[in-house]
């Protein structure tokens, strides 16, 4: 069940908890509805990040696999200043690309955008 959802069940049971006597006023019901929207993006953004990181270490003991059987393959026979610079250069593109997509990937910014948090009204 979606936060969304559940903010409006409540946004429709209000009426019935207020004409019962029950006190609980319409603004302290949206708030806490809110608060839970926006506890519940931040929880799925955690949640995100250490799949990511999961998923990474993966990857990073697979892409340590693969070049270890390609340096033994194809760049033994290869001099040492031209494995040094195809080592740099393989490297230094994992770790730039790593860090952009890290960085795109887990930007407040861009979560707050996703699940619409700036068009809740603040308080």
């Amino acid at each position: 069940m979606s936060f969304k959802l559940l903010f409006n069940i409540l946004q429709v049971a209000l009426p019935f908890l207020i004409k019962r006597g029950v006190d609980a006023s319409s603004e302290s019901i949206r708030e806490r509805g809110q608060m839970a929207y926006v506890e519940g993006v931040r929880i799925a953004r955690y949640a995100v990040i250490c799949l990511l990181i999961c998923i990474c270490a993966f990857v990073v003991l697979i892409a340590a696999l693969v070049a270890l059987i390609y340096g033994i393959i194809v760049l033994a026979s290869m001099e040492r200043d031209t494995l040094a610079w195809v080592a740099i250069g393989g490297g230094s593109f994992i770790i730039v690309a790593f860090i952009v997509t890290i960085c795109a990937l887990l930007s407040e910014r861009r979560w707050i955008k996703i699940f619409h948090l700036d068009k809740l009204p603040n308080r």
